[in-house]
């Protein structure tokens, strides 16, 4: 099984939503506010290198970089580009080469978290692929002091493009801060704080989507997501 963090490619409208951090964040919420420690972003140019790696050995899976290619303290808007390659075995890696591509994220930086606004993805192998997912509401990527037990909630309808094709799909969205642990990766230990996300179908058509997990650290960012881990950071 191949898995994404969330953040990379989650198919995910809003009806419903339950507190987070002792009832005071909602889906809805549109007060600005500074981005969270937790995101790692310090400013415009703020770089992250991963290392992808397999689940059962040290085999490796190639690399990816993210950037913060716009940051606008004002509007609370955050967008962060990755690059390179797509995390799954190499005897899976079709013969035209590896499997890369470019992934944006949009972020907006609310007074209780980071929310999720919109995923574009580019394959740059073969035809060259695309889709673009926008979340409405926005979902909740990080909180902005996540404590142990912390859950917000909320049903995401999704509208997009692959390829050209419009997709429209409802699915509830979950995250959890579950624990607090000491993570050592290329780049170093960090304290971190567990976050997962996880997706389920709403019209028992679509279907459910592994839960994601993610290790972030205060002023760093996701140090580990799933088969990924941090190699380096320049602030």
């Amino acid at each position: 099984m191949i898995r994404m963090s969330l953040p990379v490619v989650a198919l995910l409208a809003c009806t419903a939503n339950q507190p987070v951090d002792k009832g005071t964040d909602t889906a809805t919420e549109v007060a600005i506010g500074p981005c969270s420690a937790y995101m790692g972003a310090s400013g415009l140019g703020t770089t992250w290198e991963y290392e992808h790696w397999s689940e059962y050995d040290s085999t490796s899976f190639g690399s990816m970089v993210a950037e913060v290619t716009e940051y606008d303290e004002v509007a609370g808007r955050l967008v962060v580009t990755e690059s390179g390659d797509i995390p799954i075995p190499p005897s899976l890696v079709p013969t035209e080469g590896p499997l890369t591509g470019i992934w944006t994220y949009d972020y907006r930086c609310r007074a209780t978290g980071v929310f999720l606004r919109e995923v574009h993805y580019q394959a740059t192998y073969g035809t060259g692929y695309w889709s673009r997912t926008t979340y409405d509401p926005e979902i909740m990527h990080v909180p902005n002091n996540p404590t142990v037990g912390d859950s917000w909630t909320a049903t995401v309808t999704v509208t997009g493009e692959q390829d050209g094709d419009p997709m429209t799909l409802e699915q509830d969205v979950r995250l959890d801060v579950l624990g607090q642990a000491e993570k050592t990766v290329p780049a170093g230990t960090y304290d971190t704080f567990e976050v997962v996300h996880t997706l389920s179908a709403v019209d028992g058509v679509t279907s459910d989507v592994d839960p994601t997990t993610t290790w972030f650290a205060e002023d760093v960012g996701a140090v580990k997501k799933e088969v990924s881990e941090l190699v380096s950071v320049t602030p």
